[in-house]
């Protein structure tokens, strides 16, 4: 009785298996078909290639990797590591006699709604009291920060109303104008 259960899963494994024949380094598989024919005629033939799709092919002339040695790689004298780059802002406003100004460039809220601009008070990379109609300041920002917006306080009779603007900016300058 074991033997014939050791024989019955042998079996039931080597045909599973696809019958144990290995494994080919052919990269095609080959498929006949044959049509009989009623009288004397021999029976036509077809016979098929078909690529394997585990090789890719390649062009040896176009996508040849580039390899370079450390030694002759080229690095500009001002590389330092360095991903934060100076942005030049202006804020244009027109001034209300007795009311006071209170500005505040932060990273944008992205988890406020698309239509909504809303400052991260976490991120604020500047803020200052402005005093002139127009103000010039340079601010650090951080390559983690892509976007911006600027705030202006206007503080009149104790009363106070904020305008909000996103920061475009372009080649390390920015204007903003409430």
């Amino acid at each position: 009785m074991k033997s014939s259960i050791v024989i019955y899963f042998s079996v039931f494994a080597l045909l599973g298996c696809g019958g144990g024949g290995g494994g080919s380094s052919s990269p095609a598989a080959s498929t006949s078909t044959s049509t009989g024919a009623t009288s004397n005629e021999q029976p036509s033939s077809t016979k098929t290639e078909i690529a394997s799709s585990t090789q890719p092919e390649t062009n040896s002339e176009t996508e040849q990797p580039t390899e370079v040695a450390s030694d002759q790689l080229q690095i500009d004298a001002n590389f330092d590591f360095d991903h934060q780059q100076q942005l030049a802002v202006t804020i244009e406003t027109s001034m209300v006699s007795g009311s006071r100004y209170f500005a505040t460039i932060c990273a944008r809220d992205l988890t406020a709604a698309d239509d909504q601009i809303a400052a991260d008070y976490s991120q604020c990379l500047w803020q200052a009291t402005l005093v002139n109609e127009s103000t010039l300041t340079t601010v650090v920002l951080p390559a983690h920060i892509q976007q911006l917006v600027t705030e202006l306080w206007q503080i009149h009779q104790g009363q106070y109303q904020v305008q909000r603007q996103p920061l475009q900016f372009y080649d390390g300058a920015a204007t903003v104008m409430f």
